[in-house]
């Protein structure tokens, strides 16, 4: 038994929904290696393949639910966000950008899986978007990664804020065919002191 691969490359422009390879029936075309006696082979169609796009969804992460925090404390999770890949490919992400919307906070951070992306940035004011930019990481295929922001509350925190950080945008690739990929702006929790 021997298998037949057919393969191609699908551009960018490619506009077609889904794609199916056929084997055309020959006449006479093969032979036995031992007889050398001569068949015919028949017509073979391939399972349909659907074109994909490489995606990046952005959702709240849900596992983690508005938070009540202590003023004068490190270290403290204040927000966290679910990157989702979508199946077609994994996505590979550059940077990222976080709006945050207290000023009772500084030393804001984001970690992937717990290691710390980009820089902290120590002084923070309320309505101001800070960039993170560490060392790409990739979100698998059809896999999830989450982004926690963390930063340190002031002695003088104090009310509420609904949404504290709102992840504003990144940028990122399609890990294989680097099309270019954007997040859209999402909310993460709100925050009480």
């Amino acid at each position: 038994t021997r298998v037949l691969s057919l393969k191609g490359d699908v551009q960018t422009t490619a506009t077609f929904t889904t794609v199916q390879g056929l084997l055309q029936a020959g006449t006479s075309n093969l032979q036995g290696l031992t007889s050398s006696a001569t068949a015919s082979s028949a017509s073979v169609t391939g399972a349909a393949l659907t074109r994909a796009s490489a995606s990046l969804t952005v959702a709240k992460n849900t596992g983690l639910g508005d938070q009540s925090l202590a003023k004068n404390a490190t270290g403290l999770k204040i927000g966290s966000y679910a990157l989702t890949a979508s199946t077609a490919e994994g996505v590979t992400v550059n940077n990222m950008s976080v709006k945050l919307s207290s000023g009772d906070l500084s030393n804001a951070r984001i970690k992937i899986s717990g290691v710390q992306f980009g820089s902290t940035q120590g002084t923070v004011a309320s309505g101001t978007t800070y960039s993170f930019s560490g060392s790409p990481f990739t979100v698998p295929a059809g896999q999830t990664k989450y982004v926690d922001v963390y930063a340190d509350s002031l002695s003088s925190a104090a009310g509420s804020v609904g949404s504290v950080s709102v992840l504003t945008a990144c940028s990122a690739s399609g890990a294989t065919s680097l099309t270019a990929i954007t997040c859209s702006s999402t909310d993460g929790q709100a925050i009480s002191f």
